[in-house]
């Protein structure tokens, strides 16, 4: 997945995430939840509390690839309407 600094320059576009981190890495590496996203593309979900969500979009890498994916966007939301339409991927 993609590397802590990919993580790093991810959060300096989002200012509302800059302090998240920790909370982004562990959408990535345990997730509550994941659903389908844009064709090849996954989403993360975590539950901040309060009503807000943590969506984290990535897509994997292919078996034998160099990497193992990379992460496209993320952000937080209260409306998960959209999001629980969505196929759900896993648990």
């Amino acid at each position: 997945m993609s590397s802590p600094t990919d993580i790093c320059l991810l959060l300096d576009g989002h200012p509302e995430l800059r302090n998240m981190k920790s909370q982004v890495l562990s959408a990535i590496e345990k997730p509550q939840r994941v659903v389908a996203g844009a064709d090849v593309e996954f989403l993360a979900v975590i539950d901040l509390g309060k009503g807000w969500f943590l969506i984290v979009a990535f897509i994997e890498g292919n078996d034998g690839a160099d990497c193992e994916g990379f992460v496209t966007t993320a952000f937080k939301t209260t409306k998960m309407n959209a999001i629980n339409r969505r196929d759900q991927i896993w648990p």
